[in-house]
């Protein structure tokens, strides 16, 4: 599924830089990431708006970083809201 990996790596990327500057990560903490990421696809996924897949988030992130994170979930393409984006998150951390 190349075209997936793709269009997820290049829309990720305007989120990863800060986040490199702000640590390095370890595994447990990209596995951790890529779960709040996969709250947010499936909050997405299962119709809810954009305020409560904040809500859902709100417990981990600050809700304006949790506000970036939604939008950029909210705009993937629906046809890419799979576990295959937690996975790419995971892995494109790793790589940090």
């Amino acid at each position: 599924m190349p075209r997936f990996a793709f269009v997820l790596a290049l829309s990720s990327l305007p989120l990863l830089p800060g986040l490199a500057r702000a640590q390095q990560y370890d595994r447990q903490e990209c596995a951790s990431q890529a779960e709040m990421v996969m709250t947010g696809v499936n909050a997405r996924a299962e119709g809810r708006s954009r305020d409560q897949a904040i809500d859902a988030l709100a417990d981990r992130l600050p809700t304006d970083v949790a506000g970036m994170l939604v939008d950029w979930i909210y705009a993937l393409p629906p046809e890419l809201l799979t576990d295959k984006v937690g996975e790419a998150w995971r892995a494109q951390c790793e790589a940090l």
